[in-house]
Formats: C-alpha cells, sequence, structure tokens
C-alpha cells in the first residue's frame, strides 16, 4: 500500500509540475536554434526506426562519420550541433551526413559506405520542417 501512494504521489506530482510550468517548458523547445532542433530531430529519428528495426544491422558496426553542409546556413548549422552518431572502434563502415538547408525544412542525405571496398551500401533521405519545430511519426 505504501508503494502504490509513493508511486500515486511522484505520479501527481509530476503532472503538477508540468501543468504549472508547461508553457515554460514549451519555451525551451521554441527557443532552440534551427542546429538543435535539426539534431534533436535527426536523433529522436533515427532512435524511432532503429526500434522498428528499419535500420540495417550495419549502422552498429560505424567507424567514422564525415559531416558536409551544402550551404552556408547548413554549414553554420553542423558546426553549432551536430547530431550524436555512436561509433565503433573497430567498424566497418563509414557514414557521411549531408545536411541541406531548404528554407523551412532540413534535409539530411545519409551514406554508408564500406571502407574497406569503398563502395556505397546504403542510403537514406529524411526531411526535417523547421517552421513549426514538430516531427511526428506515425506508429503503424
Amino acid at each position: 500500500m505504501k508503494m502504490i501512494m509513493k508511486l500515486l504521489f511522484l505520479l501527481v506530482g509530476t503532472s503538477a509540475i508540468i501543468f504549472i510550468y508547461k508553457e515554460e517548458l514549451l519555451k525551451l523547445k521554441d527557443n532552440q536554434s534551427k542546429s538543435e532542433i535539426i539534431s534533436s530531430a535527426f536523433e529522436d529519428d533515427m532512435k524511432f526506426l532503429k526500434e522498428r528495426k528499419f535500420l540495417p544491422a550495419i549502422w552498429d558496426d560505424l567507424k567514422e562519420v564525415s559531416y558536409t553542409g551544402s550551404t552556408p546556413a547548413a554549414s553554420q548549422w553542423l558546426a553549432e550541433s551536430k547530431p550524436f552518431i555512436k561509433l565503433k572502434p573497430d567498424g566497418k563502415y563509414q557514414l557521411e551526413y549531408i545536411l541541406i538547408d531548404d528554407n523551412d525544412a532540413a534535409l539530411v542525405q545519409l551514406n554508408i559506405t564500406d571502407i574497406q571496398s569503398g563502395n556505397k551500401v546504403w542510403e537514406l533521405n529524411r526531411v526535417y520542417p523547421l517552421g513549426d519545430n514538430t516531427i511526428t511519426h506515425n506508429n503503424d
């Protein structure tokens, strides 16, 4: 019974804090720079894809990553905030992350190359809207 009361207290307390400070929490997201929005959207998106097994197994065998901005704005965004991508010291693949500025959106081109052969073995394009700062996924 004590455990249930503690959980209930924690739940009510957390809900109250969120309700009281929701405007401040929303402002934090609104005050993010475009580079932070892109990085966090990318990281969330890759987590979403990985959980649903849409990323190839070689995603976990990346040794290095190169970042390229296609425009001065995209290069600046990368200089401010690069998304975290887990690397493996003895990995066999290189990830090329290309960021393209497209006014109200950021386009990310991902290419995975086999380091030994130099062959491109996988690619993916993603678009992240910058206008309303929201990324949504259908859970179908």
